[in-house]
């Protein structure tokens, strides 16, 4: 797909639109959220993320396939500009990770992205599946106390 952007004194040039999904991500344990993009499968993001980038396990608030994830995340970025805290990473409470979810599902709805990728939407809800099974596999492995005590024995 292609659309025109305006180039300076160049005139218009015409500029390739990138689908992607737009993420919004909880840092747990905080009121911090991330909204980022990604042309990549969102499982290798969210894995890129919590590996690098929080000192807090990351679950998935909601995502979106969009058509142009660039335009989309800089929309979302500047709705909800006077909450970013630093780079991505805004400061919400419950109502207003409402408003930001509600705002993502209208992107969604007039980008129609849940007709141009199938393949890229079934990607995403089996990563977001891995991730909550991954993360609730996590939280039940943590050595207890006694199983601690039996290891330095």
């Amino acid at each position: 797909m292609l659309r025109k952007v305006k180039s300076g004194k160049s005139g218009a040039k015409v500029k390739k639109l990138r689908p992607g999904t737009i993420y919004f991500i909880h840092a747990q344990g905080t009121n911090r959220y991330k909204i980022g993009l990604t042309t990549r499968p969102y499982t290798a993001r969210l894995k890129q993320l919590n590996s690098t980038q929080s000192a807090y396990p990351l679950v998935t608030v909601k995502t979106i396939l969009v058509r142009d994830v660039r335009a989309a995340e800089k929309q979302l970025h500047h709705q909800f500009a006077h909450y970013r805290r630093h780079g991505e990473w805004f400061e919400f409470n419950n109502h207003q990770v409402k408003q930001v979810c509600s705002a993502m599902s209208k992107i969604a709805g007039t980008s129609k992205s849940y007709v141009f990728k199938l393949k890229h939407l079934i990607v995403v809800l089996v990563s977001m599946v891995l991730a909550s099974f991954a993360l609730t596999h996590c939280q039940q492995s943590t050595p207890t106390t006694t199983h601690k005590q039996n290891l330095t024995r």
